[in-house]
Formats: structure tokens, sequence, C-alpha cells
């Protein structure tokens, strides 16, 4: 359980920072004005390849999240049946 909590946090905190990075670029970006025309190309080119890497990471996040909710799934099932088939052994003697 603190496994799934610890991914949990991990995720929230990697959103949150992702989301304020997010609002401090828009923010420097309207500082731009019209006369620097290139430096606000190169900037919007640069935004859109930190979000493409920043969205990579957060599907990352989730395939690691899910990846491991599966595997505690499949495992405590198998632990689960194991269980129940030494029940029946026990009750047949």
């Amino acid at each position: 359980m603190n496994s799934i909590l610890g991914f949990e946090k991990l995720f929230i905190i990697l959103r949150t920072l992702i989301i304020r990075k997010t609002i401090q670029c828009t923010a420097s970006h309207h500082t731009f004005t019209q006369q620097n025309s290139v430096n606000v190309n190169i900037f919007s080119y640069n935004f859109s390849e930190r979000n493409l890497r920043n969205n990579e990471i957060l599907h990352n996040m989730k395939c690691i999240i899910k990846s491991d909710a599966e595997h505690k799934r499949n495992f405590g099932s198998i632990f689960n049946n194991n269980n129940n088939n030494n029940k029946k052994n026990n009750t047949d003697n």
C-alpha cells in the first residue's frame, strides 16, 4: 500500500512541477513584444518541445503506476488462490 502511495505522491509532485513551469513559461511568453518576434518563435518552439517531453514523462508515470497496480493485483490473486487451495486440502484430510 505504501508503494502505491509513493507512486501517487511522485506523480502529484511531477504534475505540480509541470503545471508551475507551464505557468512560468506562459507568463514570460507574454512579456515579449512584437519587436522580438524571432525570440517569440524560438520560445514557442522550445515551449512545444518542453510540453512534448512533459507529456512523455506523464505518460510513462501512468504506465509505471498501472503496471505496478496490475502486478500487485496479479500477485495478490495468485497468493489468495494458493491459500484457498491449502484450505481445501486441509479440509479433505
